[in-house]
């Protein structure tokens, strides 16, 4: 199903007066959030996502979240170095408001999103991350690191010449999939 003009939208916070500019600097640092349907707002310590935070032992975090849909909200959901650790149960007047003293026990990024009910499409919104670095590094998965590096092999196999309108934008999108590629690789030797 495809989905219409609009439907699927970045909603960024922007840390100066708005411009063209400003907004991608932004969405840059990952001051972001992402949204088919519900509208999802997210602090962590009164920071917006993207913000880090230097991971120290017994270190805890306030979260506050807002989460707003025309209709229930089927489950919200913290995220933690991709593993659901907090899940809050449906509301079904389509209203989240809370804040939560998280615990961060361990290096990483955290993250949080929420689900409408399933129907013909899922509709969701869904937090870039914040991130809690040891020593200015994040874990690494190197399972997950290669797991998305093959992902980009196969798609830039499954493109070929015919899909540009010309070859130098084919060997450009060719070198942008090798260079993401060559990142999760490299990440995947660092674990």
């Amino acid at each position: 199903m495809a989905s219409w003009p609009g439907y699927e939208r970045v909603y960024v916070h922007l840390s100066a007066p708005f411009s063209y500019e400003q907004w991608f600097r932004d969405l840059k640092a990952g001051r972001s959030m992402a949204t088919n349907g519900p509208l999802l707002r997210v602090f962590a310590d009164g920071k917006p996502p993207g913000s880090a935070f230097v991971f120290r032992k017994g270190r805890r975090v306030r979260l506050s979240l807002e989460a707003q849909a025309q209709g229930p909200i089927d489950c919200t959901e913290v995220v933690f170095n991709g593993e659901v650790v907090r899940s809050l149960r449906r509301a079904e007047d389509g209203v989240v408001k809370t804040v939560l003293d998280f615990p961060v026990e361990a290096p990483g990024w955290l993250a949080v999103r929420c689900f409408e009910p399933a129907g013909a499409t899922i509709r969701y919104a869904h937090s870039s991350p914040f991130y809690f670095p040891t020593d200015g590094k994040l874990p690494v998965r190197a399972r997950e690191a290669t797991r998305w590096a093959d992902y980009i092999r196969g798609l830039a196999t499954a493109i070929t010449p015919a899909d540009y309108p010309a070859r130098p934008e084919y060997e450009k999108a060719q070198a942008i999939f090798k260079e993401a590629e060559e990142i999760y690789r490299n990440l995947a030797k660092r674990e």
